[in-house]
């Protein structure tokens, strides 16, 4: 499935963001990773990540850590 995140404003200053073990297939802009202006971690291991969609990770400057293993 497309994964779209919808967060609350108390979530904007997450840093880390474990999405680990779960059945995302396709990233795209409307996941609203750049929402989280000061997400440092995110991990997406061990999904079924086929797609990522140009600008998934745009206006993320302070990611640090993206964890992509164990997807197909």
């Amino acid at each position: 499935f497309l994964f779209n995140l919808t967060i609350n404003s108390s979530l904007k200053n997450l840093e880390v963001l474990n999405l680990k073990d779960n059945s995302i297939s396709r990233l795209g802009p409307a996941a609203n990773f750049s929402t989280f202006s000061h997400l440092k971690v995110l991990n997406l291991q061990n999904n079924k990540i086929k797609i990522i969609e140009a600008y998934t990770f745009a206006n993320m400057s302070h990611l640090k850590e993206l964890n992509l293993m164990m997807n197909r």
